[in-house]
């Protein structure tokens, strides 16, 4: 699992701009996000950092990133297996895919779009079985996707934080 690094996670780029975020470690103006908060519908899945940097993002907040920045963030054992971070990816899915239709994608589109690309993971894992690192990453990235055809779907979001509530 270390030589996998699944819990390290950079911003995405896109056109060699960041595209996204999330609130591991991040410095910013308040003056910039103005009145956006953390939208309290992801408060026991997670995501909220996913749709806010989203938003900001959607709007043209300019973003940077600080490669050689060392940060220290301890990772419960809990949460250092294969289950739980196929788990958390299904649920980063479900976020991306809820960003992705609130920007007007296509259910129809997200969903054959998601499922191309859980396919290619999943035979990628296959091609990586020889790869301890290479197939879990691979299986991890292919649960992201499924998460996305989740939200295209209507799946409810997992809870993976917080007591459920009776």
């Amino acid at each position: 699992m270390l030589a996998a690094d699944m819990h390290s996670t950079p911003p995405p780029f896109r056109n060699g701009k960041i595209a996204g975020g999330y609130t591991c470690n991040v410095l910013m103006r308040r003056d910039v996000i103005g009145a956006l908060r953390f939208d309290p519908l992801f408060g026991k899945s997670g995501g909220e950092d996913t749709t806010f940097f989203a938003h900001l993002q959607r709007n043209g907040v300019p973003m940077a990133f600080a490669d050689r920045a060392v940060t220290d963030d301890p990772v419960p054992k809990s949460r250092s297996n294969l289950d739980w971070l196929k788990t958390r990816s299904y649920r980063a899915g479900q976020t991306w895919g809820l960003v992705e239709l609130r920007n007007g994608k296509s259910k129809a589109v997200l969903t054959v779009m998601a499922m191309v690309k859980a396919l290619v993971c999943f035979a990628m894992a296959g091609l990586k079985f020889w790869s301890p690192a290479g197939w879990r990453k691979a299986v991890v990235r292919a649960q992201l996707h499924v998460g996305v055809m989740a939200a295209a779907t209507g799946k409810a979001p997992v809870e993976l934080y917080g007591e459920a509530s009776a």
